[in-house]
Formats: C-alpha cells, sequence, structure tokens
C-alpha cells in the first residue's frame, strides 16, 4: 500500500504520477551499460543510501539477456559486518503480487480458470459485505485495484499471531466498494490475498488454503524460474544472509523493527509476503522482458497470459495504468512496467522497459528509501538516454525533507506518555482486545502478536492521542469516552476502529 506513514504494503513505486517521468526519451536507442555506466550507477545508489540513512541496499540490472551488476552495498543489520549482497534475502511486500498474478496466468494456460471466471464459482467462501458486487468480481478483478474496495489494513496488522488464512476472507466479508466498481484505481491488500488462495485452491483442492497457495507457487513460479532461495517461511528466510528491518520512530529516531510486526503479513502472504533476493527477481525480470521465455529459451508461458497482466484494468493517471498486479507509465515516451512493495522497514522495487530490453530490481531494509524507488529508475534512464540529472536532486531533496519531517515529528509527541488516564484493557468486536501496561516508567500497548511503548501528542481538536514508538508508527490512537467507558479510536483510511474499554 501506499500510505508510508503507516509503514505498510505498498504495492508500486510512485512513478506514475512523477514529474521525474515528464522528460520524453521517445526514439532514443538505449546506450549498453558498459562498466563505466554501471559504475555511475552504482556511485548513485550508494551516495544515495548514506544521504538517506539506509543501513543496506541490493541492486540487480540486466540488458539484453545477461545481469550486467548483481551486488549490494551496507550491512544486513545495524552494528553487525556482514554485507548485503544479490544472494540477500528481504521482504519484498508488494513486489509479492505480480508473482502472484503469474502464477494465476499459468492457471490460465493450463486452462484450469479464466480471467473472467466468477471468483464465488470458484471459492464459496468468497463474499463481499456489498452482496450486489460479489457476483461481478472475475479472476481478473482480484489484483486489479479496480473494484472499488479500499485501503484496509488494520485487520491483519493486529490479528492474533499465526491467524488463519481464512483472514483474508473475513476481511473481504466487512468491505463495501467506496468506489465506482471498475473505473476507480483503489488499492486494496485483502482481496489481493484472496486472488492468490484462490489460485492456490484451484490448483490444490485437497490441500489446506496456506499449503495450496505455497505449492502453486513453487510448482508455477519459483521452480520453473530458478528463484531457489524465495519463500514464505519467515524462520527459514530470516536464518544466515537475510536483512534486518529499520524504520523510523516518533522521536526520529531509527531504530530496528519488530520482527513479529512483519510476521502479521503471513496470513495474507499473496499481496505481501514473499523473502527473495535480487538474484531471483532477476530471474523474473528477465522471463517478463523475454515475453514468457526463459534463458534457454524455452517458452514458460503463453505471451496472451503474460500480457494479459499488464493489460489496463484501471487508470492511475493520464499516462499511466493498473493492470494485474503490475504498473505501467507511458509518459517517458518509453514504456516503463514495475511494481514496488513497502512493508514495516522494507523498500523494494522491480522495474524493467520492454522496449529495451533493461530492467532493474532494488531492495532495501530501511523506511527511508521510499524515494530511491522512483529516483534509481530515473537514474536509469538518465544513464541509458541522456536524460537531464534529475536522480541525484530528488534523493537531496528526500534526505532534507526528511531531516525536517523528524524534527517536526519530535517536537510534536511527548514521550514517556502519561498514561494514568487510560483503562487497562480494550477490545474492538473486528480488531480483537488491546492491553495498556506500565514497564520501566512507560505506557505500553499490547496487541495479540506485538507490543510497543506509546508517545502522547495533542489533536489539532484538542483531543489527547497516543502514538505507538515503533519504527513506521500507525495512525494515533485518540482517545474519547462512550457513555461512562474509555475509548480509542484509530482511523485508516476511510475506516474507524473504536476501541471500547472492558472490565
Amino acid at each position: 500500500m501506499r500510505n508510508a506513514s503507516l509503514g505498510v504494503l505498498v504495492a508500486v513505486a510512485c512513478l506514475a504520477a512523477s514529474p521525474a517521468l515528464a522528460e520524453s526519451f521517445a526514439g532514443r536507442q538505449a546506450y549498453k551499460l558498459d562498466a563505466a555506466r554501471v559504475k555511475v550507477l552504482t556511485d548513485f545508489v550508494e551516495a544515495s543510501r548514506q544521504a538517506l540513512g539506509v543501513p543496506g541496499i541490493s541492486v540487480g540490472i540486466v540488458q539484453d539477456g545477461k545481469t550486467v551488476f548483481a551486488g549490494g552495498f551496507g550491512v544486513r543489520a545495524v552494528g553487525r559486518p556482514d554485507k548485503v549482497d544479490a544472494d540477500t534475502l528481504y521482504l519484498v511486500a508488494s513486489n509479492t503480487k505480480p508473482l502472484t498474478t503469474l502464477m494465476l496466468a499459468k492457471l490460465v494456460d493450463e486452462g484450469k480458470l479464466t480471467w473472467e471466471t466468477p471468483v464465488a464459482d470458484l471459492e464459496p467462501r468468497f463474499r463481499l459485505a456489498d452482496a450486489a458486487t460479489t457476483p461481478k468480481i472475475q479472476v481478473k478483478h482480484l489484483l486489479c485495484a479496480c473494484t472499488g474496495l479500499p485501503y484496509r489494513n488494520l485487520d491483519w496488522e493486529v490479528a492474533p499471531p499465526n491467524a488463519p488464512e481464512t483472514l483474508a476472507f473475513d476481511i473481504l466479508a466487512r468491505m463495501r466498494p467506496a468506489g465506482t466498481f471498475g473505473a476507480t484505481y483503489s488499492y486494496s491488500n485483502p482481496i489481493a490475498a484472496a486472488g492468490g488462495f484462490v489460485g492456490g485452491r484451484v490448483a490444490y483442492p485437497d490441500l489446506a488454503l496456506g499449503a495450496a497457495y505455497d505449492k502453486a507457487m513453487d510448482t508455477r513460479v519459483f521452480g520453473p524460474l530458478g528463484m531457489s532461495r524465495t519463500t514464505f517461511d519467515y524462520d527459514t528466510a530470516m536464518q544466515g544472509n537475510f536483512a534486518r528491518a529499520y524504520g523510523v520512530n516518533p522521536l526520529g529516531e531509527r531504530v530496528e523493527v519488530d520482527p513479529a510486526r512483519n510476521r502479521q503479513m503471513h496470513a495474507v502472504r499473496p499481496t505481501g509476503g514473499a523473502w527473495t533476493n535480487v538474484n531471483d527477481l532477476l530471474a523474473y525480470v528477465r522471463m517478463e522482458l523475454a515475453g514468457g521465455r526463459l534463458g534457454d529459451g524455452t517458452r514458460y508461458i503463453s505471451e496472451a497470459a503474460l500480457k494479459a497482466r499488464s493489460d489496463a484494468q484501471v487508470s492511475t493517471g493520464a499516462q499511466s495504468w493498473y493492470g494485474m498486479g503490475l504498473d505501467t507509465n507511458v509518459s517517458s515516451g518509453t514504456t516503463v512496467r514495475y511494481h514496488g512493495g513497502r512493508l514495516y522497514g522494507f523498500r523494494g522495487d522491480t522495474v524493467w522497459l520492454p522496449e529495451h530490453d533493461v530492467g532493474v530490481v532494488i531492495l532495501a531494509n530501511a523506511s527511508t528509501a521510499n524515494v530511491l524507488m522512483e529516483a534509481l529508475p530515473r537514474k536509469l534512464m538518465e544513464v541509458l538516454f541522456d536524460g537531464e540529472p534529475k536522480a541525484d536532486g530528488m534523493v537531496a531533496a528526500a534526505a532534507a525533507a526528511e531531516n525536517q519531517r523528524r524534527e517536526a515529528a519530535r517536537q510534536a509527541v511527548r514521550y514517556p506518555a502519561d498514561g494514568s488516564g487510560l483503562a487497562p484493557r480494550y477490545r474492538n468486536d473486528v480488531l480483537g482486545e488491546l492491553k495498556v501496561a506500565s514497564a520501566d516508567g512507560q505506557t505500553v500497548f499490547e496487541f495479540s502478536a506485538w507490543k510497543t511503548p506509546v508517545a502522547s501528542r495533542t489533536m489539532p481538536d484538542g483531543a489527547a492521542a497516543f502514538v505507538v514508538m515503533a519504527a513506521s508508527p500507525t495512525f494515533p490512537f485518540v482517545a474519547g469516552k462512550t457513555g461512562e467507558r474509555r475509548t480509542l479510536t484509530i482511523r485508516e483510511g476511510q475506516n474507524a476502529f473504536t476501541f471500547v474499554e472492558v472490565d
């Protein structure tokens, strides 16, 4: 998802509306990425890493079917010497979506479903709160961001640990479209998660929902593409060569993300739960650039099924659109296809220029790398086409803005918070229980799967609010009352969740 203040999934880098691509490269011939040009790109990454305070960044670049660079800059974890490289695993968040739609495309090729198959025919538990919209949803709508369903993440973020995969369907049953079906771009993770699970169910109807999806991805995507280290298993991923995640707390401090927060994604993993690395993602990008063929020339998937994923489903701008788990932007005069991802402390992007047979993958282990999801593709185009130098300025401006934002955030909060007016326990019918505790002079909010100290702040209307002291904090919890009961309310997009005091 796109809301960086939440530190949650973002499907794409914000290329679609960016002035960075306003310059036209139409008709230009791309240069070969020789050693000198690659060095310009890698020097840019390292300089940006330092300016933005990112511990580690891994990058890969392909051209004409060959890897011209794959490596890393910085470290896997702050205070430790181990370097990141092209094999380092990152949680790639919404970069998982195009891989999930690739699995669905393989099922289309196999004749097990079509893009127009009604989803309710494939999975009986699929339904929305709006009964009139449910039968309209076809397979192609599951990852098109075009159903009008709103952004909604808190249901899984504060769910019990090890929540079942049926959670995605439970969330959808509470959701109604907030925009016009088929005409409004509205990025929503629960329906994308359901899309992957529906595909798994079709491929392996006798397996449990999560196991079926995992096996469908292994057999249709990871295995055939040679993505040997890609996994949905957090315990397996977080061993050896993996990157720890970092974000900025309300005091402006860079801190490590509690892995328990990111682990919550596992229950809805088709939308953003893959751990992978640059080398594995380069194999995927090469296949996209080759029109569905593998490195040895054999056909992996039909061109029709592959192309359907990038066909326009909904407009995201005058010269950009969203397909099925893929963004396309043509404002530069050349086609740029991509998808990005954000999760707590992780940032990543896969970008390719199909008309020039060039692609890039970038993975980073800090939320402060946001701008690089746009700036590195811009730098690549500058190097390929002798473009106007804008990328360096984008990074410099972002670094300055980040410093200002941190200072403003520090001034806005009081820490530790005075929790004397809070109730010991609250409950929301959808999100469950929230406990308030005191530890070492701090007020602590405890959710089912993770806990965090909180700071306090005053809202513009004078209401008292509490901000989690975790990296990439959620929206604030605003204190109030319902009758004689104390409440804490958090708003997420169009949704408001009120926790009410319980005995």
